[in-house]
């Protein structure tokens, strides 16, 4: 099978090379954007969709139960900043 001629490999092990512009980046959580959500949203979740990953699906459970009747909102005031740190510290 013949590569394109564009086609960079590495030329160590030869597996191809991947464009930088094809590697989606993963941009930081703003704690200021993220504590409004939660403070003017916070029942409906929308500071976990922001999050994304794991915490779409606990938004979405947010939205249709009103944060568990808030209690879900004041658990999140005590561990927003945790998860911030931890989205950001995987970038």
């Amino acid at each position: 099978m013949q590569q394109p001629p564009h086609a960079a490999f590495c030329s160590r092990c030869g597996s191809a090379l991947v464009p930088t512009s094809a590697v989606p980046r993963r941009t930081p959580i703003e704690p200021s954007v993220a504590w409004v959500l939660l403070i003017v949203f916070g029942c409906l979740g929308l500071h976990r969709f922001y999050l994304g990953g794991r915490h779409v699906g606990w938004g979405l459970a947010y939205l249709f139960t009103g944060a568990f009747c808030g209690i879900g909102w004041i658990v999140d005031l005590c561990f927003l900043s945790g998860w911030i740190d931890e989205r950001n510290a995987t970038l």
